[in-house]
């Protein structure tokens, strides 16, 4: 009998992190930062024990990736932004999810990187995790359509696997481009076109979040070119075929969803479902109680207003809220507080400086970097493309996920994202840098130790 590897779970763990219930906690981030603690000791077990003469050697390697030693460089510096710190409970709160993220990373990037099968784990994992993000969400939304007789708008019970409507927008639509990808790969071209249809309806109709759905029509123009021109370039498909494949697999969901979207609101009276263009519409006509683009703005000008007063180490990691209470005192109302500034460029940088902001940020914008390369060079050489290309949209996703919301302090959007970062390191195939420091075994006995206190 087949043994199901150590080294899958381990995965699915991290993958997965979103079916973490809540236990009696209001936010559910603090739940799964927890648990994902325990995940990354019990890791750290798992490998000194499978492989204890090669230990170090093994962690050592996965620290000198560089996205993954780059973010590390990044965890340490926004340690130093404790000097500015006015709560120290929260600092240590981010920078412990920081450091979290940090084994994470290294270690699911590990995990992967020894499977016998990547392509088929990777491609379970993602119809996997789609499918129960799917459901969870779909299930309360045709409830209340039956019990209720239309759903609720934005309604909290819709929210999946995850904290809010925008979140799970965001996490599905950094796996759309791999339903295009799988659609145009495989010969069961229906199934995955079903399930981009889901993924698109979701995002327009169901959380209606705005910067998703003006993402999804970047995202998939994006795709949908890349897969012309790919097929021209390499030559796999020739006249009508070369546009229309990539049209069933990519464009297709967008138009079903365009077109049922009206039909389905005309059958309900009131505003549970919102066409595109109406919800689209509410950025130009915002209405008396939609002030969240005006408070963007403010809360835009706030974080660059303290990055300008501390520059170097900024406030303090997790403190921003807190400066933002004194420099937004005049538009809170009751008890709302301005928590994020709905930017993590913007957050990032004014909490830890502009060098953690740029360490943050370099691992994302060198992955995609290479990844474009490689695409570039494929393109030249004629050859297949399409891989890199999903993987660019998917960057693509999270960076405008970044732009507008706060996915660095969800932990489910960030293992999403660091899953995606993991695929495209191997990928790459990039090799451990060759650094003229030799310590990482103290570093990473100083991380074992540290692991206690950080559950804790």
């Amino acid at each position: 009998m087949r043994v199901f590897p150590i080294s899958t779970l381990f995965t699915i763990l991290y993958v997965f992190i979103g079916l973490v219930p809540y236990i009696y906690s209001i936010d559910k981030r603090y739940v799964q930062v927890l648990y994902l603690g325990i995940v990354n000791f019990s890791a750290f077990l798992y490998i000194f024990y499978s492989h204890r003469d090669r230990f170090f050697r093994i962690l050592s390697k996965q620290l000198r990736i560089l996205p993954v030693f780059v973010f590390l460089i990044f965890f340490l510096w926004s340690c130093l932004s404790i000097i500015n710190t006015i709560n120290v409970g929260e600092f240590i709160t981010q920078t412990n999810f920081y450091f979290q993220q940090l084994l994470a990373f290294m270690l699911l990037l590990y995990f992967l990187s020894i499977s016998n099968n990547l392509e088929v784990l990777i491609k379970s994992l993602i119809i996997g995790l789609t499918s129960l993000e799917l459901i969870t969400c779909f299930f309360p939304y045709l409830s209340d359509i039956v019990l209720l007789g239309q759903p609720e708008i934005r309604s909290l019970k819709y929210r999946g696997l995850s904290g809010s409507v925008n979140i799970i927008a965001y996490t599905l639509l950094l796996k759309l481009p791999f339903f295009y990808y799988f659609g145009i790969k495989s010969k069961n071209k229906v199934f995955y076109i079903i399930y981009s249809t889901l993924i698109i309806y979701a995002i327009f109709y169901i959380f209606q979040t705005r910067s998703a759905i003006i993402s999804t029509f970047i995202i998939t123009s994006f795709v949908f070119f890349a897969f012309v021109l790919n097929y021209y370039k390499s030559k796999i498909f020739n006249g009508i075929r070369t546009v229309w494949t990539p049209i069933k697999s990519s464009i297709l969901p967008i138009l079903f969803c365009l077109i049922l979207g009206p039909l389905i609101s005309y059958f309900f009276s009131g505003e549970g479902i919102r066409t595109v263009d109406e919800r689209l519409d509410t950025l130009v006509n915002p209405g008396e109680f939609d002030n969240s683009l005006s408070s963007r703005f403010r809360f835009y000008t706030h974080a660059i207003e303290s990055i300008f007063e501390s520059p170097i180490f900024g406030v303090g990691n997790g403190n921003w809220e807190l400066y933002s209470i004194e420099k937004d005192a005049k538009n809170i109302e009751g008890y709302t507080v301005p928590y994020h500034v709905h930017n993590d460029f913007l957050e990032i940088t004014a909490e830890s400086g502009i060098i953690g902001g740029v360490l943050y940020y370099f691992v994302v914008f060198y992955i995609l970097y290479m990844l474009l390369r490689l695409m570039l060079t494929k393109i030249n050489l004629n050859k297949d493309f399409s891989y890199e290309s999903i993987l660019i949209a998917a960057i693509t996703a999270y960076l405008f996920d970044s732009l507008f919301n706060f996915p660095t302090s969800r932990p489910y959007a960030q293992l999403t994202f660091l899953f995606l970062c993991c695929i495209s390191i191997l990928h790459l195939k990039m090799k451990p840098v060759k650094l003229v420091t030799k310590k990482y075994k103290l570093l990473i006995i100083f991380f074992l130790l540290l692991i206690p206190f950080s559950i804790y």
